[in-house]
């Protein structure tokens, strides 16, 4: 864990900054890139969704960003999911690794 002042802001005291830890994510934006890569979901999870609505998302710093989303799929169904966009210059495109499915609204992202 590494403490640092921080400079913008109010600059009121100090925050936590956990190297390769997750850290929250706007939601509008994790939902552009699942939408991109929906079909590759909707693979892995062995469904096809008539709803596809992030609630919650995270995003971790790696060797490029694992974005962590949770997803409505409809009535009281959800399914969280991690893509990882690789760094720009591999010219790569995202790669989702995982789907899991029979999540629920109260389910811990």
């Amino acid at each position: 864990v590494v403490s640092t002042q921080s400079t913008w802001g109010n600059n009121s005291g100090f925050f936590r900054m956990i190297a390769g830890g997750f850290s929250a994510a706007d939601v509008q934006e994790a939902q552009t890139l699942v939408d991109r890569v929906r079909s590759k979901i909707e693979e892995k999870a062995g469904a096809t969704y008539s709803e596809f609505k992030v609630v919650q998302a995270k995003k971790q710093v790696v060797a490029g960003i694992n974005w962590d989303a949770k997803i409505h799929v409809g009535g009281t169904d959800h399914i969280h999911v991690r893509v990882f966009v690789p760094l720009p210059h591999t010219q790569q495109e995202p790669e989702v690794t995982t789907v899991k499915t029979g999540e629920t609204e109260t389910s811990a992202l």
